[in-house]
């Protein structure tokens, strides 16, 4: 929030291109190579904004990280606003920069591994109009992840073309508050694919921390304190109001609401921005359940394992992080067998419902659907296209 305004501001990436809008002369353009290893064609050279794409065309490096895209982000110049530093205040922050977060959308929208690299060129209005190469930023660079070879996620090393970011385009539709929550749980699904292939049990706590970023947004919006109290502890209320009436209930439902009803939040906002089943399936008993019930019953294990990993330091199941089986042109959703054992622990089937590479398809999309939900701003409309 602007302490001068009371405006509630979005992120750095939402609020440059306002700033764009208004007046955008006499600004500074800074070169990023973003890294990947999926492979990407077409790009947005022409967008209006301050915002480019550039495909650097690399040559196939059989799936290796790569620069394959620069992006040119144009910025004010002059000093930045100084924040009043008298209270903490970390709405905005993330732990990333802008180039972090245009990484981390474009990341969530094609659904590949997106890094940002260190700045490379700047041109500045009165200097050479070619620009000048910088090694300001090089001391330090973006982590290479470790490659196994079945991958974990295989459709991030698929093949995206970058004029079809129709979402990137149109995020100054959203409004503020909305921006900034989904930079953040872009972020957390950015870091997540990141790491997939070298530290899967980690990737998983961060891509069902993506989603329960999105939806503490969308139940903050859609439920009053109370409601999610009644949700929680139905008898809660009444014991509340004969205790101190209207105004103890109102109290204490503001302060724990935060906390309360974590899973059932995490399962109704899935079950909300649910896509389709993919296209192309394995066979029957390589496929994960689609139905209802059982995929209610198998987010709310997966969200049992993430909260066994953060308060019991018990990792997700090994069999939930394999790297999937290919079984003609598609890959298994799930572990096979009745069972598994690896490394003291043991799984039945129940219990190990879906691979991270289902997940992710399930995950990223229901994001992508609630992206599409803000946009649309139309109250109780569900997105069910993948």
């Amino acid at each position: 929030m602007s302490e001068k305004t009371n405006e509630i501001l979005g992120p750095e990436v939402y609020e440059n291109w306002r700033k764009w809008e208004k007046n955008h002369e006499e600004w500074i353009v800074f070169e990023y190579p973003l890294f990947t290893d999926a492979h990407v064609t077409g790009e947005l050279s022409d967008l209006p904004g301050p915002y480019q794409l550039i495909n650097m065309v690399p040559p196939s490096l059989g799936q290796c990280l790569a620069p394959t895209v620069i992006l040119r982000i144009a910025q004010p110049q002059g000093i930045c606003e100084i924040p009043s530093m008298k209270k903490t205040e970390s709405y905005r922050f993330h732990g990333g920069t802008i180039v972090d977060e245009v990484a981390a959308l474009l990341s969530l929208e094609f659904g590949i591994r997106f890094k940002a690299g260190k700045m490379i060129r700047m041109f500045h209005p009165c200097d050479d109009p070619k620009g000048r190469p910088s090694a300001f930023e090089m001391l330090q660079d973006s982590v290479t992840p470790r490659y196994m070879p079945r991958p974990v996620v295989p459709s991030a090393r698929g093949k995206q073309c970058l004029n079809q970011a129709d979402l990137w385009i149109r995020l100054l539709e959203l409004a503020p508050v909305d921006a900034m929550a989904l930079v953040r749980a872009s972020r957390m699904y950015q870091d997540s694919l990141w790491i997939s292939e070298s530290q899967t049990a980690l990737a998983w706590l961060f891509l069902v921390s993506s989603v329960e970023t999105a939806a503490y947004h969308w139940r903050k919006k859609n439920e009053t304190p109370i409601e999610r109290l009644n949700a929680s502890m139905p008898s809660a209320e009444s014991v509340l109001f004969e205790a101190g009436g209207k105004e103890l209930v109102d109290k204490i439902a503001t302060m724990f609401a935060p906390y309360m009803g974590a899973t059932k939040k995490f399962v109704d906002f899935i079950m909300c921005y649910l896509p389709k089943q993919p296209v192309t399936r394995p066979p029957n008993f390589a496929q994960f359940d689609w139905a209802e019930s059982n995929m209610k019953d198998a987010l709310k294990k997966i969200y049992g394992h993430r909260s066994k990993a953060l308060h019991n330091g018990a990792p997700f199941p090994l069999p939930m992080c394999d790297p999937p089986m290919k079984h003609g042109n598609a890959f298994a959703e799930k572990p096979m067998g009745l069972a598994a054992s690896a490394r003291g622990g043991v799984w039945v089937a129940d219990d190990i419902p879906m691979l991270l590479c289902t997940f992710e398809y399930i995950a990223r999309n229901a994001l992508l659907n609630w992206w599409r939900s803000m946009i649309e701003n139309k109250a109780g409309r569900h997105y069910n296209s993948p």
